[in-house]
């Protein structure tokens, strides 16, 4: 890949969907490290991501609650910025970013949510790309 990246229309939010796979998972002292590979219906997303959050910000009932950040690159640009992770007793999970982009993404903000089942390594990624100002996230600690 190479050039300026697939096109972005400046004027409208474009939502997004695909799969992420776990790659990688280590805890390191009160540090959760993940990479992960994503592949969806738009290239401006796919690509490699790294997350690292503190652990446990909060924690009940065998789950928790974690802040961090994260970084999506691609060979057009990247998307980076905090991601909220929340993970159940049960194993299922739920991460919610609000990425800024640079290099061909420049100007543009993607909304990321990723839920993953306790005893599969593939999660479900939706979101949208925004132009300018996006809405806010919804705030993660009013999950069920």
């Amino acid at each position: 890949r190479v050039g300026s990246g697939p096109p972005m229309d400046p004027s409208r939010p474009l939502a997004v969907a695909g799969i992420a796979v776990l790659d990688e998972e280590r805890i390191d002292d009160d540090q959760l490290t993940r990479r992960l590979e994503i592949e969806s219906d738009d290239a401006r997303i796919d690509g490699r991501v790294q997350q690292v959050v503190q652990i446990p910000t909060f924690e009940d009932n065998g789950g928790f609650f974690a802040r961090g950040v994260m970084r999506l690159e691609n060979a057009w640009g990247t998307w980076e910025g905090p991601v909220d992770l929340t993970t159940y007793g049960s194993g299922e999970s739920y991460e919610f970013a609000s990425l800024t982009g640079t290099g061909a993404y420049e100007g543009f903000t993607y909304h990321y949510t990723l839920r993953q089942q306790s005893t599969e390594a593939e999660g479900t990624v939706e979101g949208a790309i925004w132009p300018d100002e996006p809405p806010l996230l919804p705030d993660p600690s009013l999950l069920p």
